[in-house]
């Protein structure tokens, strides 16, 4: 199995990024020592492919 290594690109909006994803992020790259993220934090939508984002996660809140 070959092991990640490289850049990778992700966008996260403000409200999952510091609370969820930043100890899940730094998990990832303890494991995977070649791996670099660029961790993009925003709420609005961008353009993924133009900005070279490999991974964006975005959520709608549900309202009853």
């Amino acid at each position: 199995m070959e092991v990640p290594r490289g850049p990778l690109r992700v966008m996260v909006p403000a409200d999952l990024a510091q609370s969820v994803l930043l100890p899940v992020v730094n998990e990832y790259m303890n494991l995977y020592l070649e791996v670099t993220v660029d961790l993009l934090v925003s709420n609005q939508n961008s353009d993924l492919v133009g900005e070279g984002i490999d991974l964006a996660i975005r959520f709608n809140q549900i309202l009853p």
